[in-house]
């Protein structure tokens, strides 16, 4: 079907095959994301540009290929930021948080994620969608992952919480353990170990039982 298809047909199908093959073949989905850039802009499809510039980062940063990532991201930004698309530069601008924490940025890291959770509050303030107040509780999460190396441990741990409050409103309890065990390592590493010990028990109970759903 690709090698018949012309245009924006074969241009979709491109960036869906290329989405498809990011977690199995990263190098592949280059490839394919490459072809679909070269067509998106013989076609002066921004929107279709900017998707596969995202789908470049996505394939430099599952092979590690960092800096290579984040120029990707940020031309996906870029574009993005000209369509309007709030959705999409908010996705661009956290993955470019995420590759500047692999790279030990900090201060860039912390920059990007707070441009992102600004961004997924605007989104999920238009949308009533669950999933866009997720991504506000994920980059929660992120912001307190950033903070505990520089030892801003009572910032991070009232992100962790926010984190942790928006994934109990929204029942999303594949995130719940998770937002427990950030806790109560931060709990830890200040020296309140009774309150530790609390929010590690609170995790590992959630934990099994997840365990015991999946089992049923």
């Amino acid at each position: 079907r690709l090698a018949s298809a012309l245009g924006p047909e074969r241009l979709t199908a491109l960036l869906k095959l290329a989405e498809l093959q990011v977690p199995k073949n990263p190098e592949r989905a280059a490839q394919l994301a490459e072809s679909g850039a070269a067509l998106a802009r013989e076609l002066n499809d921004r929107r279709g540009e900017a998707t596969a510039s995202f789908l470049l980062g996505e394939a430099a940063r599952t092979r590690d290929r960092y800096e290579v990532a984040a120029t990707h991201y940020e031309t996906a930004r870029r574009l993005f930021a000209v369509l309007g698309d709030t959705r999409q530069l908010a996705r661009s601008t956290r993955r470019l948080g995420d590759i500047f924490f692999f790279l030990g940025g900090w201060e860039r890291a912390l920059k990007h994620y707070l441009e992102a959770l600004r961004l997924f509050e605007e989104v999920a303030a238009n949308e009533p969608s669950s999933h866009a107040r997720l991504q506000v509780g994920h980059v929660y999460t992120s912001l307190g992952n950033v903070l505990r190396p520089t030892r801003d441990l009572d910032q991070a741990l009232d992100y962790y919480r926010q984190a942790l409050h928006v994934y109990e409103k929204e029942g999303f309890t594949a995130g719940l353990a998770g937002a427990y065990t950030n806790l109560g390592s931060v709990l830890q590493e200040q020296g309140k170990l009774e309150e530790a010990l609390e929010v590690h028990r609170k995790a590992r109970a959630v934990a099994e039982q997840q365990a015991d759903s999946y089992a049923l």
